[in-house]
């Protein structure tokens, strides 16, 4: 196989590539014997039509079934012969057979132009103290006893007041019509956290259970849901249930419930260390993502448009899964529109060119995966995938999981590497403008 490569501009190359009659020649006689077999022609016995004859009538056919498994054997070849990085999938072109047997196509590859990474060690970035106060200790103490409150019955005649939990069912109307999205049955409300609208609360105070309360309420054009925005809808709401919300007492007893702590001194202990691995981890990305900032603003090279499309397309992709996970049933029609795809060109530019700026200081500094870790991957692939490992090296290896996992492993290297000769400034606290008077 002949490999040559013409530069086009810095972002792309075009790879030729001659596939030698020796090898093509026998796929085709192999494809023509094939169809002989098979095709049925007036005037011709069954396998004795001609190839002549065939190539008339399936010649385009064939010679493009061949192109293709050529192409799809031959370009992973070509690229690694050439040196070539693809940046985007290629557009292949020019494909051929010629008189001598050969077969020859070309391929517009994407490429990163050259560039050169400065400073990358001994960047300067400033970090939150991590701390973490009594306060926040206890209001996560207090959303525990939140999640272990127990609902009780309260007395028949007691009316609808802050703090009970009423349970209702609710039937919007908007222009007459039901407000499907809205209607619920046996829904719980804790009255005074005005979760549904800001009056929509204080229009059940005062009523008990077995009443049905009707009233209006008007929403801004604002408001999430288009079928209800700018309009005032009406709402009949049928009071079933009034219970009162009691929270477990902050105690030893109350530690032992809630896991596996001998008092309230060591789940006290527990919420601080979860908080402060909370907190290095935000500190931490805060800290990387000022280093990728700075390592793609000082960078300069220049990126086809196709790739940014490309990665534009990912980030699009990414947001309808999220919905999808979500359970929203949002048309994803809208999500490839001009105005949000635009959008993401920004984001997706910087995420591109951080991969390259990130790659290119690997390569300069030798960092990659080493066999053990290139080990786990594929155990935590065999357990993602419920294979074993053997399985997935043989049937995974090059799986967009796999891929995604290797990448994740070698940025925290490299970030490990920045980490280690960056100059870190504690950030100050803020002070207030009052408590600078």
């Amino acid at each position: 196989m002949k490999v040559s490569v013409s530069d086009l501009s810095p972002t792309q190359k075009k790879l030729q590539v001659v596939v030698p009659a020796e090898q093509v020649q026998p796929e085709l006689d192999k494809r023509y014997l094939e169809l002989a077999k098979k095709v049925r022609l007036k005037g011709f016995r069954p396998g004795k039509i001609p190839r002549g004859i065939i190539k008339n009538y399936y010649g385009k056919s064939i010679e493009s079934e061949v192109s293709s498994q050529f192409v799809h054997s031959s370009y992973p070849q070509a690229l690694e012969e050439s040196s070539l990085k693809p940046l985007a999938e290629a557009e292949i072109e020019e494909l051929s057979f010629a008189d001598d047997g050969t077969f020859t196509y070309s391929a517009l590859v994407e490429v990163c132009a050259p560039f050169v990474i400065e400073g990358y060690k001994g960047l300067e970035v400033s970090a939150e103290p991590i701390v973490v106060t009594d306060a926040e200790i206890d209001a996560e103490l207090e959303r525990t006893r939140e999640s272990h409150a127990e609902l009780r019955n309260i007395e028949e005649d007691q009316a609808a007041a802050a703090g009970l939990m009423a349970i209702i069912d609710v039937k919007p109307t908007v222009d007459g019509v039901v407000f499907a999205k809205g209607k619920a049955d046996g829904y719980l409300l804790e009255l005074g956290k005005n979760n549904i609208h800001p009056e929509f609360d204080q229009r059940l105070m005062g009523h008990k259970v077995g009443e049905t309360v009707e009233f209006d309420l008007d929403y801004p054009e604002q408001q999430g849901a288009p079928e209800i925005a700018g309009k005032r809808v009406h709402f009949a709401v049928a009071m079933k249930e009034l219970k009162r919300k009691v929270l477990p007492e902050l105690n030893d007893d109350f530690a032992k419930e809630t896991g596996d702590f001998e008092n309230l001194d060591q789940l006290r202990a527990k919420v601080r260390s979860d908080l402060l691995e909370a907190r290095e981890h935000k500190v931490k990305a805060d800290i990387h993502q000022q280093m990728i900032d700075q390592l793609v603003e000082r960078t300069e090279f220049g990126i086809s448009p196709k790739v940014i499309e490309q990665e534009v397309s990912r980030l699009v992709a990414q947001l309808q899964q999220q919905f999808k996970a979500q359970g929203l049933n949002v048309d994803t029609a809208g999500f490839n529109s001009p105005e949000v795809r635009s959008g993401y060109a920004q984001q997706a530019q910087r995420n591109v060119r951080w991969q390259l700026i990130s790659e290119g200081i690997a390569e300069r500094e030798q960092i990659a995966l080493s066999a053990e870790e290139q080990e786990d991957i594929f155990e935590q692939s065999a357990r993602m995938f419920r294979v074993s490992k053997e399985k997935v090296k043989s049937d995974y290896a090059r799986s967009q999981l796999v891929e995604q996992l290797q990448a994740g492993k070698l940025q925290e290297k490299i970030f490990a590497l920045l980490d280690e000769h960056a100059v870190i400034t504690e950030k100050q606290p803020q002070t207030s403008a009052a408590g600078k008077e």
